[in-house]
């Protein structure tokens, strides 16, 4: 635990209308958590994907992994 003020904070959904995310807060300490997220940019395929904005090819400015269909 960080001993932030808001440790306790309750889950939030961050997408209320079209889905759920779910922000939880120190659910591990902050070095498990930069390893977990080294591991995780270094061995998942990534890639950019782009948008046709006014009949321009956009980058999206966020990288996504496809795993499948629900």
């Amino acid at each position: 635990m960080t001993g932030d003020l808001f440790a306790n904070e309750p889950p939030r959904n961050l997408l209320p209308f079209d889905g759920e995310v779910l922000l939880l807060r120190d659910i591990m300490a902050a070095d498990d958590a930069d390893k977990t997220f080294a591991r995780l940019q270094s061995n998942i395929v990534w890639q950019q994907e782009t948008a046709k904005i006014h009949g321009k090819e956009i980058p999206v400015p966020r990288l996504t992994a496809w795993y499948g269909e629900v």
